[in-house]
């Protein structure tokens, strides 16, 4: 049987955590008054902020809205720049379904949380089989 591990957090995850951290605070939020709306327990919330567990992109999201924030402030600054994604962003083949439906996103910071989705789920090891 393959033993599978969990991704470690990595130092992105712990920079979004921060940053988590600092605009619930800024905003006066308790952890359970940003957690209780999306079904996240305070504990939950707090390992987040640690960078103990990553941010899923839908979790990530709920949290936006939640403290009306842009993409941009989770990502702007983090370690290999913003720009050096949105350069790979832009490297998706234009031809095809998939390049054309890439292409037809307008908005940069949904097709960057897209990038960094996918990014995350090709790191991810493969399921244990039995």
């Amino acid at each position: 049987m393959t033993k599978v591990t969990k991704p470690r957090a990595g130092e992105a995850d712990i920079l979004i955590g921060q940053r988590l951290e600092q605009i619930r605070k800024a905003k006066g939020l308790s952890m359970s008054e940003v957690g209780q709306p999306i079904g996240v327990s305070y504990q939950q919330v707090q390992k987040y902020e640690r960078g103990v567990n990553r941010i899923s992109a839908t979790r990530l999201q709920q949290f936006m809205e939640i403290l009306e924030v842009p993409w941009s402030y989770f990502f702007d600054g983090l370690p290999h720049q913003t720009d050096t994604f949105l350069t790979a962003l832009n490297e998706v083949p234009s031809s095809g379904k998939v390049g054309k439906l890439w292409k037809g996103i307008p908005d940069d910071d949904v097709r960057l949380a897209l990038f960094f989705l996918m990014k995350t789920i090709n790191q991810s090891p493969p399921e244990a089989t039995k």
